[in-house]
């Protein structure tokens, strides 16, 4: 039967095993494969398949049925398509983890249930404040607070990490413009995602936002990572030269953690440099490690790049790293990421 478009259903009755299934699929396959003539030319198609089965012990709907072959079609196309592949019940699972997860960002951005947390940054000298770095949070319907490692991911592949991002730079341009009432001498550091630098209208909003809060963008930095430049770089550099001219700083985060081009580096019109925790965390054990970090200092220092070490959890690794000449940092030492009526701040 055809559902639609180019959707076919084939049903299969008094089947005994499931590889029976996938056999008849195979020889589809096959079928279609042979080319054909059209119009003088000669044509090919492919065929994604998902088999999904049910037994007399385990009574399954039809449109449950129908539902898991097309589940499992999908991740045949997302596979690399022209392939056959049988229902996979922990697959399953895990993409109604995911739709869940997008119900959740969606009801979210709607009720109002993201959060910003603050990280201290930190004069390694003496502990002294001189920012923080704003890191966004979600609540679920019972007011617990969800990973962001299981939220932003998904943030970023449907597409909702850009009206996440949107909330967070009102949220912290308004708090930096409190900061700069108070006389604080504080920056404020968000994080922005490839998708949101490749749209256009990124220096548009924080100007608006700007404007609506008061805030001076000279304390605001924004931080990216490499992957921006591998996604787009033409795109991503000219955004960020835009966003310079407005006077906003640009640090890049992670470094050490993906393509780490110090090539790149040079041509990137950005303030600040900062280094992965794994560094930080590995060079007592790891001399070779120790090595990068001092090497990484002097060099970004020299390029006139700020250094901001992430991920200090140990005096040592404080002491370590003044003594290789990089003043500022964030980490557990000094404060966990809290909401401004918490401690540290």
């Amino acid at each position: 039967a055809r559902l639609g478009g180019d959707e076919f259903v084939v049903l299969m009755e008094q089947l005994k095993e499931e590889r029976d299934a996938l056999q008849l699929a195979e020889r589809l396959r096959r079928c279609l494969a042979k080319p054909w003539r059209h119009d003088g030319e000669e044509v090919w198609l492919s065929m994604s398949m998902g088999v999904a089965t049910a037994t007399s012990q385990q009574e399954v709907l039809a449109d449950e049925l129908l539902r898991r072959a097309d589940l499992t079609m999908y991740r045949v196309k997302e596979a690399g398509r022209d392939g056959v592949a049988l229902y996979d019940q922990d697959a399953d699972r895990e993409v109604q983890r995911v739709v869940g997860m997008r119900q959740q960002l969606e009801q979210g951005l709607r009720h109002h249930r993201f959060q910003l947390d603050y990280q201290p940054q930190v004069e390694l000298l003496d502990g002294r404040i001189v920012g923080a770095e704003a890191l966004v949070r979600l609540l679920n319907a019972q007011g617990e607070r969800l990973s962001p490692a299981t939220f932003i991911p998904l943030a970023e592949r449907t597409g909702l990490i850009v009206p996440v991002e949107c909330w967070v730079i009102g949220q912290a341009l308004e708090c930096l413009a409190n900061w700069q009432r108070q006389g604080l001498p504080w920056s404020l550091s968000v994080n922005i995602s490839p998708q949101h630098l490749e749209r256009g209208d990124l220096v548009e909003q924080l100007l608006r936002e700007q404007q609506r809060s008061g805030a001076d963008l000279r304390g605001l930095t924004v931080e990216i990572t490499e992957t921006v430049m591998l996604q787009a770089q033409a795109e991503a550099h000219e955004r960020l030269l835009q966003l310079k001219a407005a006077g906003v700083r640009i640090a890049l985060d992670d470094f050490g953690t993906g393509y780490s081009s110090l090539a790149w580096l040079s041509r990137l019109p950005v303030d600040a440099v900062k280094l992965d925790q794994t560094y930080v965390q590995q060079m007592a054990e790891d001399e070779r490690c120790a090595l990068l970090v001092r090497g990484f200092v002097r060099v970004f220092q020299e390029m006139g790049l700020q250094v901001v070490a992430e991920g200090i959890e140990t005096e040592e690794q404080r002491q370590r790293l003044l003594e290789m000449g990089c003043h500022l940092g964030q980490g557990y030492l000094f404060g966990r990421p809290a909401p401004l009526n918490a401690a540290p701040w």
